[in-house]
């Protein structure tokens, strides 16, 4: 029922409110392009802090440390990352919550705070 590989994009039921409220978000990913010396100091259901960091031609959303501040991998697989670039740049807050670490592989479920 998960998505796999860098793909992830499962969207757990009841996501999205299924209200009116666009970022309203809440879906399962993979951390894409890891930082192996980051991800070996976190635990599964340790939380990371989502934004926005300045790229060369577009924003890319990051999953970062809460006490750092250090990159642990970006977020771009999902179908919804597009309303999450939008909902970010409105202010809105979100976590990534690690559901499971396999070696390299970081799954994340998103999340609005």
């Amino acid at each position: 029922m998960g998505g796999s590989g860098a793909g992830g994009g499962w969207t757990p039921e009841g996501s999205n409110g299924g209200g009116s409220d666009p970022c309203d978000l809440r879906f399962q990913t993979d951390l894409f392009a890891p930082v192996a010396s980051v991800v070996q100091g976190l635990s599964v259901g340790d939380r990371l802090a989502v934004r926005l960091i300045a790229q060369r031609q577009s924003p890319s959303v990051a999953a970062l440390t809460q006490s750092t501040d250090d990159v642990a991998g970006t977020i771009i697989g999902a179908q919804q990352v597009g309303v999450l670039v939008n909902c970010l740049a409105q202010q809105h807050a979100y976590e990534a919550e690690i559901t499971a670490i396999a070696g390299s592989k970081v799954t994340v479920i998103v999340a609005r705070v």
